[in-house]
């Protein structure tokens, strides 16, 4: 186990070392990657999120990783993202937004930190900022619809929306020439001050999926009517993004 960081959870550990133990040769590296390495990860509602980079990812490789999955996805260790070399290189044009999450918050467990040099194109950036943006309003717009109005429904979907929005501001971040804080509050806090969009209401969403924070029915309909009101000029925000 010497080759592991202690400052992993311990069943992380336990599956790396498992993988490894028969996999090295055909594993290139092992990447935590996520929440799970800052101060919002919560052990009882966070995953753990991780990329395998594989010399080939292989139908026997797959059901190895398989084989592990009944260990340890009560253990919150979510089905790791299996990608080779050549994957990563050619991806980088359509996936900016999530490699260059990967980029700044991972911490490598095995093998070469490829993720640390990985280039970022900003008008590829700015293209998928654009449309996942514009995505989530048009998403807003459906979940309130399908929800009926009812306020357990809305509540669990705009709880399980935040977490997207966060690699939309570290791109946002990248894109204005700023430094990209490792925490979300501290991410929220530079992303205001960068852009001048002041919203609060993120904040108050995320605490509400941490359940730190609960509203009444009138207060989560307001909360989604600031929420869309945010998000509609974050796509303001970046139609008139210039780089």
């Amino acid at each position: 186990m010497a080759f592991l960081p202690t400052d992993i959870p311990d069943f992380f550990k336990t599956f790396s070392a498992d993988l490894l133990k028969t996999q090295k040769e055909a594993i290139h590296s092992v990447h935590l990657v996520g929440s799970v390495l800052t101060d919002d990860y919560h052990a009882d509602q966070s995953d753990i999120n991780s990329i395998i980079v594989a010399d080939d990812v292989t139908i026997e490789l797959l059901d190895f990783i398989t084989s592990l999955g009944g260990t340890y996805r009560s253990k919150r260790i979510a089905a790791p993202l299996l990608m080779t070399l050549q994957y990563i290189e050619q991806s980088l044009d359509v996936f900016p937004v999530e490699f260059l999450s990967f980029s700044k918050l991972h911490k490598t467990i095995h093998g070469e930190d490829i993720l640390e040099g990985l280039e970022i194109k900003p008008s590829f950036l700015r293209l998928q900022a654009e449309r996942e943006i514009k995505g989530k309003l048009l998403w807003l717009h459906q979940c309130y619809i399908e929800s009926l109005r009812d306020p357990k429904l809305l509540g669990a979907k705009i709880a399980g929306s935040i977490v997207g929005y966060y690699p939309l501001f570290r791109a946002l971040l990248f894109l204005n020439g700023s430094s990209i804080p490792k925490h979300n509050h501290e991410i929220l806090t530079s992303f205001n001050e960068v852009t001048g969009l002041a919203h609060t209401v993120y904040d108050t969403v995320t605490k509400y999926k941490n359940r730190e924070i609960d509203f009444n029915e009138e207060e989560l309909f307001i909360c989604f009517k600031e929420y869309y009101s945010a998000t509609k000029e974050l796509v303001g925000y970046i139609d008139d993004l210039a780089l």
